[in-house]
C-alpha cells in the first residue's frame, strides 16, 4: 500500500492506530511478552454503522495521505472478498518488533489466539501478506481459500481460513 519507505514510516502508525482504537472498542488487541508481538482481531459480525464506517475510512485516508486511494482500494478489496457465510474471528494484522522477528513470538501469539478461538468454537480468517507468513499460518491450521488477491499494485495477499475445533 505504501511503496515509498519514508511515507510508509509516516503513515503506518496512524493507519494501525485507527484499527487498534476500533479493536479496543469492538474487537480484541492481543499482546505478548511486554508487547514484543501484537495482533488485532475482530468478530465477523462487527456491524459498523454507516457513520462509524465513514469515520474509520476518514481516519485511514488521513493516515495514508497521498497513498490513500491505494489503501482504500486494498481495504475495499479485502472487504469484498471477506467470507460472510459463518461467524468467525478475523485477524487483521499481527506484528513482531523488528529486532525480535524470527524468534517464535508471532507463532506464540498466534497459538494463544487460535487456542482461544477453539475454546469459543470459532473459525478464523486472515490474509497472509507474504509466503513466509503464509507458511506460519499453515503451521497453525490455516488453509488457502481462493486465489491470491491484489489491488492497485499492492503485493499479493493470500486469503486463509482455519476451521473451528
Amino acid at each position: 500500500m505504501f511503496p515509498d519507505v519514508e511515507r510508509r514510516k509516516t503513515a503506518l502508525p496512524a493507519f494501525f492506530r485507527a484499527y487498534v482504537d476500533l479493536a479496543l472498542e469492538r474487537g480484541r488487541v492481543w499482546l505478548l511478552d511486554d508487547a514484543l508481538a501484537a495482533a488485532v482481531t475482530f468478530p465477523s459480525d462487527l456491524g459498523l454503522s454507516d457513520g462509524d464506517q465513514r469515520e474509520l475510512d476518514q481516519q485511514v485516508r488521513a493516515a495514508c495521505g497521498q497513498d490513500a486511494r491505494t489503501a482504500m482500494a486494498v481495504m475495499d478489496m479485502l472487504d469484498e472478498h471477506h467470507p460472510h457465510s459463518e461467524p468467525h474471528q478475523y485477524l487483521l494484522f499481527i506484528t513482531v518488533r523488528p529486532e525480535h522477528q524470527r524468534r517464535g513470538y508471532g507463532g506464540a501469539l498466534l497459538k494463544q489466539m487460535t487456542e482461544h478461538w477453539d475454546q469459543i468454537n470459532q473459525p478464523g480468517y486472515l490474509e497472509a501478506t507474504c509466503p513466509s507468513n503464509r507458511a506460519l499460518y499453515q503451521r497453525h491450521g490455516f488453509s488457502d481459500v481462493g486465489a491470491p488477491l491484489s489491488a492497485s499494485g499492492s503485493p499479493e495477499l493470500y486469503p486463509m481460513w482455519r476451521a473451528g475445533r
